[in-house]
């Protein structure tokens, strides 16, 4: 995944690796679980059913990722101008 920021003739991008972003998803629950720990009762019960559920959520959106990259390559996901130029893009 690349960012791409363009404003006043000065631009950059930010390279993220896909492997990095899957991983990220992967994690994301049970870092949600491990922060229900140390919550109270009422508040675990909430935190650790939202984990549950992102759990095979954010596992089928990292598949899916990684299916993407495959099939359409440098698919555009966002992109933004603004009123007063900056552009930003974010690519596959």
């Amino acid at each position: 995944m690349k960012i791409f920021v363009r404003t006043d003739g000065k631009s950059f991008f930010i390279p993220v690796p896909n492997g990095l972003l899957s991983l990220a998803l992967r994690l994301s629950p049970k870092c949600a679980r491990h922060a229900a720990k140390s919550e109270g009762d009422g508040e675990r019960a909430d935190m650790d059913m939202l984990a549950s559920t992102a759990e095979p959520i954010c596992r089928e959106l990292a598949r899916e990722l990684r299916h993407a990259r495959r099939n359409f390559g440098h698919l555009e996901i966002v992109h933004v101008l603004t009123a007063d130029g900056v552009e930003v893009i974010i690519t596959l």
